[in-house]
């Protein structure tokens, strides 16, 4: 029974979800459309417009007399104001709005009275009503105040014509308006709902707005602000009981430099000119350190030296960079010693004999590569700039894109597509496809898994450009075409999904069989930027650390990462085989991210059979698409000008392109061979 009630509304909330992306898809159409038609209607008037003056022009030389044009807003410009007896219409209006205000302000004294009807309201929510200085005011405040931030509520009695009307600001929404004439028989009651109804909005917003609060004040005082305002001699201060909260930073002699505050209207941040939402406050203080960086007021050769020296003092405390070097026996210093050009950290052996430095060249901030003599050997800009040398990306021989795999059968044609079901399975990043699985269903209960490179050149673009601009229902029948198999459907999931499902499970567990190390992939841990580095052995992640193994291209083979990722998706897989009815709350959640962060084209009850048909089915066979078997690594620009790497290098100032893969031979037929080889349908080694 559990399982039909978990099924029934997991299948109808997916359907909801479907129906709301499709109303959103439907509405963001025709709002294009109406802005397409709006613009299309301002060209026409500015034609229009342009033609008349012409016309007027024309009619002027052969004096003749100039007709009148008129436009659309321009006749009631024309008019001229109500004057002689419709003024004396105006002012019986005015005495009417008049008597009406005053007795709406009696009205409002009777209600916040100690026996009015929003006295009970107000003591329950420790509130109290206060009238303001000027006639008509009312403003709602918490009995004991802690701040003199902005009230509750607002109220005001306005109007310019009859009715009168009472105007009701509740903070952090917009203001609701009652008309006194039409609601004078029922105006406490009604006035008396509109307060209670609007008061936990009310409250709950003054709880986002104490969140962002104390969050900007952490920044403020925060080590990378207070260091950046130590290092550029400037000072920050506010009010912390005003209502917004402003933090202003300013110059020794009170010169206001930057302003960081509360946004009431969103519960957000604003710095300068860039805006964070409260969900991101974790980056308000990096935010505003660097926008504190950006007001430094010294000289440009002064900043590059003391920004070049933190970068070589941040990598000489990184503890992957430390682990790279006692690895090969050596050290690195973590103050700087200085000469008359440069501040420079020596690098020793285990000896302690000098080996070389790390160089800051005062004069400008390059950072230079020294021998133990302190003479110089190279620029890291040198190194850096050195494509060929320090990528790391493989580039295949010209021999190896022509070779085509030793089994592989001439004139081979797809046999039986052998039975079973396939699935995609798309992990995506910024809509574009970061993971590609195949995933094989077979009748005898068994999974396979094969992984399809990103990279792969097919069509003139990379395949995740491919679900980018078309898809995934296109992007799909795409790999369908690419494998020569059919698909019969697939699963979308986002990479935010991917960290909040394995947050929600309590993380994974993983064993890397060798030190994972990635030292272009930065991560933040603790306040502290640093690569990524984990030791061989078992670990348990949560959902970023999970995703940043998943993300990681470091690897000593082409398919570790792909093997890695097989290696999560095993993981979860077992994860969540372990939740029984027990867990409700964590099921709740987990429906709600999926509902949210996946898409499919299979309906629930699919999915939830092929789930419960293959939970606890064995994969047998991993495998995946790389250079060590069917495909090789170029330029797009190479492939596409048919030039050998060889005569590219020739070339001055040749530009490469993207780093792409292709099938071997530039034979497509290759892949489908691989891939009903790898599932058995085909004859020879099963996996790779």
């Amino acid at each position: 029974m559990l399982a039909a009630g978990v099924l029934g509304t997991f299948s109808l909330a997916l359907r909801v979800v479907r129906l709301q992306r499709a109303v959103t898809a439907l509405s963001a159409g025709i709002s294009t459309e109406m802005e397409r038609q709006n613009e299309l209607t301002q060209y026409l008037e500015s034609n229009q417009r342009a033609a008349t003056d012409q016309l007027k022009e024309v009619r002027r030389l052969l004096n003749l007399p100039v007709a009148e044009f008129r436009f659309p807003g321009e006749a009631a410009a024309r008019q001229e104001k109500p004057e002689g007896e419709q003024l004396f219409f105006r002012a019986l209006d005015r005495l009417v709005l008049h008597h009406e205000q005053r007795e709406l302000r009696e009205e409002l004294a009777t209600f916040f009275s100690d026996r009015g009807a929003a006295h009970p309201l107000l003591r329950d929510q420790g509130l109290e009503a206060r009238q303001g200085d000027r006639p008509g005011t009312w403003a709602i405040t918490f009995r004991n105040p802690r701040t003199d931030r902005a009230p509750l509520f607002t109220l005001r009695v306005t109007g310019s014509a009859p009715p009168a009307v009472l105007e009701v600001q509740p903070l952090g929404a917009g203001p609701q308006r009652l008309a006194y004439r039409y609601d004078r028989e029922d105006f406490p009651p009604r006035l008396a709902e509109l307060l209670r109804d609007t008061t936990p909005d009310v409250l709950e917003y003054i709880g986002r707005y104490e969140t962002a609060r104390e969050s900007l004040l952490q920044a403020g005082d925060s080590r990378e602000v207070q260091h950046a305002l130590a290092r550029y001699n400037l000072q920050i201060a506010g009010d912390h009981d005003a209502y917004p909260l402003v933090l202003t930073v300013h110059s020794p002699d009170g010169e206001r430099l930057l302003a960081a505050e509360v946004i009431p209207e969103r519960t957000g941040f604003r710095v300068g000119e860039e805006t964070l939402p409260l969900e991101e406050s974790s980056r308000l203080g990096d935010l505003l350190a660097r926008k504190i960086a950006d007001l430094d007021p010294r000289p440009e050769e002064h900043r590059a030296e003391e920004e070049a020296l933190d970068q070589v003092l941040r990598i000489a405390r990184d503890r992957t960079f430390r682990e790279h070097l006692e690895a090969r026996g050596l050290r690195i210093a973590t103050e700087p010693r200085e000469t008359l050009d440069f501040r420079l950290l020596e690098l020793t052996d285990s000896a302690g004999d000098p080996l070389g430095s790390f160089a800051v060249l005062k004069s400008n901030g390059e950072i230079y590569l020294l021998d133990e003599e302190d003479v110089m050997i190279t620029s890291l800009r040198t190194l850096r700039d050195d494509r060929i040398q320090l990528d790391t990306q493989r580039i295949s021989s010209t021999e190896e894109a022509r070779t085509l795999p030793e089994s592989f059968p001439p004139g081979f044609r797809r046999g039986s597509a052998g039975e079973g079901t396939d699935l995609l399975l798309v992990g995506t990043h910024e809509n574009k496809a970061d993971a590609i699985m195949l995933l094989h269903l077979s009748p005898d209960r068994t999974i396979s898994l094969i992984s399809i490179p990103r990279d792969i050149y097919y069509q003139g673009r990379k395949l995740s450009y491919h679900f980018e601009i078309y898809g995934a229902s296109t992007f799909m029948r795409r790999i369908s075409n690419i494998i020569d198999r059919p698909i019969e459907g697939y699963v979308e999931i986002d990479m935010y999904a991917f960290i909040e499902v394995v947050n929600i499970l309590g993380g994974i567990t993983l064993t890397l069989d060798e030190p994972l190390t990635d030292t272009t992939y930065l991560v933040r841990d603790d306040g502290q930027w640093g690569t990524l580095h984990y030791p061989a052995g078992t670990h348990t992640l949560n959902g970023i650390e999970a995703l940043r193994i998943a993300r990681s291209r470091a690897t000593t083979t082409d398919f570790g990462r792909s093997s890695r990722q097989q290696d999560i998706l095993e993981s979860l897989r077992r994860r969540i085989n372990d939740l029984h009815a027990g867990n409700l709350d964590q099921l709740y959640q987990l429906f709600r991210a999926l509902f949210e962060y996946v898409d499919t084209d299979m309906s629930a009850w699919e999915l939830t059979q092929y789930f419960l048909a293959y939970r606890n089915a064995p994969i047998l066979n991993r495998t995946g698409l790389t250079f060590d078997n069917v495909l090789y690594a170029t330029w797009s620009n190479i492939h596409n000008r048919g030039i050998t790497f060889e005569e590219a290098e020739e070339m001055e100032d040749f530009f490469f392109g993207q780093w792409i893969l292709l099938p071997r031979g530039d034979d497509w037929s290759v892949i489908p061979w691989f891939v009903e080889d790898a599932l058995g349908a085909g004859t020879g080694t099963k996996t790779r």
